[in-house]
């Protein structure tokens, strides 16, 4: 029988072959990183998301505020000075460390430090005024679901700002003004600490300002009718204002998807409740480029935004001005999204949306503003 020689088919087809399974591998591997982009943040909810529940995962040691330790700053009460109380955001981002971060853990100090304190503490720092205490923060995960192991976990952070906020009372005139900051997962236990600790209570009168940034808070508060509101203080509609609340989420005006996310997702707190959903319930919105008093305003009125990461103490960050103005509309503050790169989001970071920026648009707006304030 004659042979029969393959060889000639085979040249034929395996190229053939190796083609297509290699233009088939290209449409996957596109198809995989389109979908993993257009859903990252699900994905990077899932990534984050603690693997034990919290009741039987382990807690840190509680702070002892008593310990210089346990605060990244711990001012000297000076007359002169108004005290600040500032409650720091989310800097604890992995989740599969816990539902809450240790105090001592190195990446989390060094964070805060880095970060956080040039960018976002410095604007309202004057001669030892300032009180930041560590905190056992719930992770990110926590601020991203209204699970009741979230719930739980942000309940833990706030029991240590109650602590830290004792101390910080103790030891100061009691009959002078101090303000509040907290800024998103610190926002959401100012707003807390508002209604559980300063409304209706002795030290309302003396609260200067307290100002809420990237945490959304309920325009319903601040109504006489709601059992649960904010007693005599008022939203900030003047830079000469005092007792007041000061609170704004700003975003890129062409980010739709996050100004969807904000408005209905986000975590709130109300006394006879505790914590809710937004819902896309009405928020307060103060222009910090002109203490509340107007919607918008243009950038010529931003005298000074910053990338400060990494700064000496001490050391003054360059500003940088006119960068953008800014608007209310429907509660969020709108922001020009054609800024220098190191002024926007990373576009590729898994969770920028939610995680504290490295730089601060309106840095010198808050400081003037809370000077201002102190002079009243």
């Amino acid at each position: 029988m004659p042979s029969i020689d393959v060889t000639k088919q085979t040249k034929i087809v395996m190229p053939k072959l190796q083609k297509w399974l290699l233009l088939g591998l290209v449409f996957l591997l596109l198809f995989l990183g389109t979908s993993a982009y257009f859903f990252r943040r699900n994905l990077y909810k899932e990534l984050i998301k603690p693997t034990i529940p919290f009741q039987i995962a382990n807690k840190p040691s509680v702070p002892n505020y008593a310990d210089e330790s346990a605060w990244l700053k711990r001012g000297t009460p000076i007359s002169t000075n108004t005290d600040v109380f500032f409650i720091n955001p989310t800097a604890y981002y992995n989740g599969k460390l816990g539902w809450n971060a240790n105090i001592a853990e190195d990446n989390l100090t060094t964070r805060l430090r880095q970060v956080v304190l040039p960018n976002h503490a410095a604007p309202f720092e004057t001669q030892n005024n300032m009180w930041i205490p560590k905190y056992r923060q719930a992770t990110l995960y926590a601020m991203l679901s209204q699970s009741e192991d979230s719930r739980d976990a942000l309940d833990l952070a706030y029991s240590d700002i109650e602590k830290a906020f004792d101390v910080f009372l103790a030891a100061r005139n009691p009959n002078a003004k101090f303000t509040i900051v907290g800024i998103n997962q610190g926002g959401l236990h100012a707003l807390r600490l508002l209604q559980s600790r300063v409304a209706k209570t002795p030290l309302e009168p003396n609260l200067l300002a307290a100002y809420i940034i990237d945490q959304a808070v309920p325009a319903s508060l601040f109504s006489t009718a709601l059992p649960a509101n904010m007693g005599k203080l008022q939203t900030c509609i003047s830079p000469k204002q005092v007792n007041c609340v000061f609170a704004f989420a700003d975003f890129d005006e062409n980010d739709a998807k996050a100004h969807e996310i904000f408005s209905l997702r986000s975590s709130v707190w109300q006394n006879n409740i505790g914590y809710l959903r937004l819902d896309g319930k009405a928020t307060l919105c103060a222009n910090p480029l002109n203490g509340g008093s107007s919607p918008a305003a243009r950038a010529i009125a931003n005298l000074g935004s910053v990338s400060a990461n990494n700064l000496e103490e001490g050391t003054r960050p360059a500003l940088l001005p006119g960068v953008t103005g800014a608007r209310c509309e429907n509660g969020l503050l709108l922001v020009d999204p054609s800024r220098p790169a190191n002024l926007r989001p990373r576009r590729f970071e898994l969770g920028t949306l939610h995680k504290t920026p490295e730089y601060n648009l309106f840095y010198q707006a808050l400081s003037n503003d809370f000077q201002t304030r102190s002079k009243q």
